[in-house]
């Protein structure tokens, strides 16, 4: 009797390892999804951060009359037209232009010291700020 248990329970298990390995696995989805099934959600969540982590590269019309230059703060590090930036070349950038504009400086779970950076050296230049 104990071996019958025992043949039974092997079996059971080998069983379940095998739909698993096969991606049968347990669950109340029916697998009818309205996906096209060649989206990769990975790549997808990515290009999302990417994007979002990235500024944008146009400067656009404030209520001012003058450009917006976007910089985006991203843990330590800065990003200006798509690109990553070192602070002191920002800087020298925003010293090269000229005309009105105003720089928009967003927080994206930019550390403090990093956003306080850039902050206190564009308030040194006394170029105009918004915080996003």
């Amino acid at each position: 009797m104990k071996k019958i248990l025992l043949v039974i329970a092997v079996i059971v298990v080998i069983a379940i390892a095998a739909m698993l390995g096969l991606g049968l696995g347990f669950g109340n989805g029916s697998g009818a999804g309205k996906g096209d099934g060649k989206t990769n959600t990975v790549q997808e969540e990515s290009k999302t951060e990417e994007s979002e982590e990235s500024t944008e590269t146009e400067t656009e019309e404030d209520g001012n009359n003058g450009m917006v230059i976007k910089v985006s703060v991203v843990g330590n590090e800065y990003f200006y037209e798509n690109e990553r930036i070192a602070l002191d070349d920002f800087i020298s950038k925003v010293k090269d232009m000229e005309g009105d504009f105003v720089v928009e400086v967003k927080d994206d779970k930019a550390s403090l010291k990093a956003y306080n950076n850039i902050i206190e050296s564009l308030e040194e230049l006394k170029v105009s700020i918004t915080e996003k």
